[in-house]
């Protein structure tokens, strides 16, 4: 089957930018967009990192990777891959040669909902790689897949162009249109946060910066022998 490239053109993210967003913990950003557009917990990292850089999707039919070595030919220094893998687990889509040309290509990082193997190897090469799972089993090609359309990886939808921010909570994506919006939302909360940890230092009442829940004081409930 082919291989299906589909001709998506967005707005670039300035360094300057990519920078900021690094700087922000997955946590704040899920909080500042509604604690939606966050990845399912089994997408992890293979080693403490962070990244953040704009997405160029990839998505792939059970076991077959021919679709992300296209990818590779044409994808840009900075960019993040995310891949879809359809939670398949048994076949590896990524291992040491892919990730020795994303290492050249300087690749700002991959997620993938899939297996990955050459786990060794990928932690010496220090690219940040979040997956679901590892196995040694090779993939196979020739059934197809499609290189920038809109995929679904750890259950967020993700388009190309839009802003993938990982760390070791996990991974979160900031549709491209609502970046500047999100961005000052978790400048906010990250100063929300440091007033309450202040306030916890100097044993301060936290009433005024902490919404506590309604607490019911209840009657026990007598017991008839």
């Amino acid at each position: 089957m082919a291989i299906n490239l589909y001709k998506r053109e967005f707005a670039l993210v300035s360094q300057k930018e990519l920078t900021a967003w690094k700087k922000i913990p997955t946590a704040v950003i899920g909080d500042s967009l509604n604690r939606q557009n966050v990845m399912r917990s089994n997408i992890t990292p293979i080693f403490s990192c962070c990244f953040s850089g704009q997405a160029r999707t990839v998505s792939t039919l059970a076991g077959d990777n021919g679709s992300i070595h296209a990818a590779m030919r044409i994808i840009n220094a900075g960019e993040v891959l995310v891949i879809d893998g359809g939670g398949y687990t048994e076949r590896a889509l990524w291992g040491g040669i892919l990730n020795t040309i994303a290492k050249k290509k300087k690749v700002a990082g991959v997620v993938i909902d899939g297996s990955i193997r050459d786990i060794n190897e990928l932690r010496e090469m220090d690219i940040p790689i979040f997956a679901i799972g590892g196995t040694p089993a090779g993939p196979h090609k020739g059934w197809g897949g499609e290189i920038d359309s809109n995929i679904s990886c750890g259950g967020v939808s993700v388009s190309p162009g839009d802003l993938i921010v990982g760390d070791n909570d996990g991974v979160v994506v900031i549709p491209l249109a609502q970046k500047d919006t999100v961005l000052e939302l978790s400048k906010k909360k990250l100063e929300q946060e440091k007033k309450i940890l202040d306030k916890i230092a100097q044993n301060c009442n936290l009433d005024d910066v902490i919404t506590y829940p309604a607490v019911n004081v209840v009657q026990p409930v007598k017991q008839h022998n």
